[in-house]
Order: C-alpha cells, then structure tokens, then sequence
C-alpha cells in the first residue's frame, strides 16, 4: 500500500507512490538537477505567493544529502525568514506543524486545509528538528493550533535527543504562551507524554541530555498551573 513506501524528504507516501514510477529512471544527478531547477523557480517567485508555497519546499529540500540542493534551499530559507509571520500566520503555522507529523492528532483525522496532515512512513530528525525550533518562535499558538502541536510534541519525544530537546523546548514556550483556556489540558497531555518518555512508572530510567530539561518544561507547567486563580 501507499503509507508503507519510503518518505522522501517529507513527502507524503501517497504522493511519492505516485510518482515513483516516473522519477525512478532518472538517475542522482538528474535528480539533483530536476530539485535545483524546482528550488530555482521558487526563488523568483519573490515575496508575492504566501509564504509557505515557498518556504516549506525550500526547508524540506534543506535537509538533502546533496549539497546543491541543500545549499540552494539553504539560501531560500534565509532570504524568507525575516518575513515570516510566526505570530499571526495562521495559515503558515498550521502548514509548518503539519509537515512535522508523520499522522494526524487523535480526532482531527479529517481535519481540512492548514492542518490536514498528509500520513508519512516517517519524517527525516533534521526536518523534525528545524520545524520545532521554527515553531519556537511563536507566540501565535492558539486554541486551533494546540492539538496538532501536543501531537507533535508526543512524536518528537520518541525521536533522537536533538530531536526531544527540541520539543522541550517548544514545550517550554509552549508552557508560558498557551491560551489559558487551555492550559490543563494542554499540561495534562504535555506531562503525560514527559512522564511516559522520561520517567515511566515513577523513576528515571537514564539520565540523558535532554532529561534536565524535561524536568524544567514539567516544572513550567506546574508552575502554571499552580498560578491560576483559584477555582478555575
């Protein structure tokens, strides 16, 4: 079936399937040629498109092996960055989360748009990684976004050291800029998902890099929450 083919840099399973067939012929510097051509025309599209059209591909393509391809979409990266909206983009944020998680939150399956998560075999560490610092930069992260970051949060945990410190850290920002609507159970499910990595059944089981700071983003959510008015 379609979900178990090989990923490819992020993309979905589905849509690799489809084209496997008429990209397997081509040989790596073809392929590399074909990628730089792509990344190329992305790059005179300027500031026109909204800026996931151009961004998104561009970050994808960053984490490549070649580094024609890596550097071209490097330098795409960059010249967008300062002009991301990581506040107020909606539309960017849901995209950007979303290409993070290999499946959709339990419940939003059917979600449409911005948050309709494309089911992957799996997402490269170094994409996974770029995405969540991104997210960290946003203080943006409102009721409709908090189910999907959680999401990718739980994923991230389960992922390489880099990887879960990244998601600390979200985890943190995320701790201090939640609605307060949301607060107990973006902490429920935020803590539980921090216990069952870090700590299952009461104890550390081994003290790694990423352990200091999941003892600090459990103590912002404590702290949080211990600040609330009382009675709400």
């Amino acid at each position: 079936g379609s979900t178990e083919a090989a990923s490819i840099g992020g993309l979905p399973s589905a849509s690799w399937s489809h084209w496997k067939s008429r990209l397997k012929s081509k040989s790596a510097a073809e392929m590399v040629a074909l990628k730089c051509t792509v990344l190329r025309w992305l790059s005179s599209l300027g500031a026109e498109p909204p800026a996931f059209m151009v961004y998104l591909p561009s970050l994808v393509a960053s984490v490549e092996n070649y580094d024609a391809v890596c550097n071209m979409a490097e330098s795409n990266c960059k010249r967008l960055d300062l002009e991301l909206d990581m506040d107020n983009d909606v539309d960017l944020l849901g995209r950007l989360i979303c290409l993070g998680l290999t499946s959709a939150p339990p419940g939003q399956e059917n979600a449409a748009g911005s948050l309709k998560v494309e089911t992957k075999v799996s997402v490269p560490a170094k994409l996974r990684h770029k995405v969540l610092v991104l997210l960290q930069r946003s203080r943006g992260i409102g009721p409709a976004l908090v189910a999907h970051v959680v999401h990718l949060i739980r994923q991230s945990l389960r992922e390489s050291e880099q990887v879960q410190q990244s998601a600390l850290q979200l985890a943190l920002v995320l701790s201090e800029t939640v609605d307060p609507e949301n607060l107990v159970e973006t902490s429920e499910k935020i803590l539980a998902e921090i216990e069952a990595v870090f700590w299952p059944g009461g104890g550390v089981i081994a003290m790694g890099t990423a352990t200091p700071l999941a003892f600090k983003t459990f103590g912002s959510f404590a702290r949080q929450l211990a600040e609330r008015p009382s009675g709400e």
